[in-house]
């Protein structure tokens, strides 16, 4: 499900929102999986947070799309 949420370059605290809503996964248990993450893959996300922090080419309408087909997805797997 974190991975869902780096294809729509979301920011940690996003995904976390993200996932409490629509997931009902608690906070805690998505901090700790990110933090295990960033521990065995620190080149994939000094890449990504690289990419997601310069400004972005997408217009505001497709990222308003993406986002709001993220929120209406119900299946997470």
């Amino acid at each position: 499900m974190i991975e869902r949420c780096l294809v729509f370059q979301m920011s940690r605290d996003d995904c976390v929102r993200a996932l409490a809503k629509h997931a009902k996964i608690e906070p805690i248990v998505t901090l700790t999986v990110w933090k295990e993450l960033l521990k065995e893959n620190k080149g994939f996300f000094q890449a990504y947070f690289q990419a997601v922090s310069q400004p972005s080419h997408f217009s505001y309408s497709s990222t308003h799309q993406r986002t709001t087909t993220f929120r209406r997805r119900k299946h997470w797997r």
